[in-house]
């Protein structure tokens, strides 16, 4: 009788066991979800500052390729001897040159205020970590149910 109470309780802690583990799944899994949004908006977020950074990259294509017809047209005038056409030539590199210098900082300074990367790496790697727990939950839990069968198997043999 006394082993008979003892395999109850035993089965009794376990279903109570598998209950927590059940609620920390169900924990694990709405993380995931929650991570799985901010990663989304964060996503999205990107995706709006990707259209502006785009045109900034067009712009400055179209920029460099007028200096480039400038330059030659430069080059080709110089050969006929105008100086002045030189001096607009320099004038002109040495703007492509600030605008070299300072549009690419000023673009990822611009992104910046939008999401931090470092932000978006975290929640990718927390992602992953809460993705790694479930399985875990899982493999106890189905470790847990096989207890209980167990248990139960040997209570009916002790009944019997």
């Amino acid at each position: 009788m006394a082993k008979r109470e003892t395999m109850v309780k035993a089965l009794e802690e376990t279903e109570n066991a598998l209950t927590k583990c059940g609620n920390a799944r169900a924990a694990c899994r709405e993380n995931v979800k929650l991570y799985t949004d901010a990663f989304t908006q964060a996503k999205a977020a990107v995706e709006r500052v990707d259209a502006p950074l785009r045109a900034a990259y067009e712009a400055e294509r179209e920029l460099r390729l007028r200096h480039a017809k400038e330059r030659a047209q430069t080059l080709r005038e110089s050969l006929e001897g105008k100086s002045t056409l030189k001096k607009r030539q320099l004038t002109k590199e040495r703007e492509l040159a600030e605008l070299n210098e300072t549009a690419p900082a000023a673009i990822l300074q611009w992104l910046g205020k939008f999401i931090p990367m470092r932000s978006v790496e975290r929640w990718k790697s927390e992602k992953a970590s809460l993705r790694h727990d479930i399985k875990e939950v899982d493999s106890a839990v189905s470790y847990a149910s096989e207890v209980i069968a167990l248990t139960q198997a040997s209570l009916n043999t002790a009944n019997e």
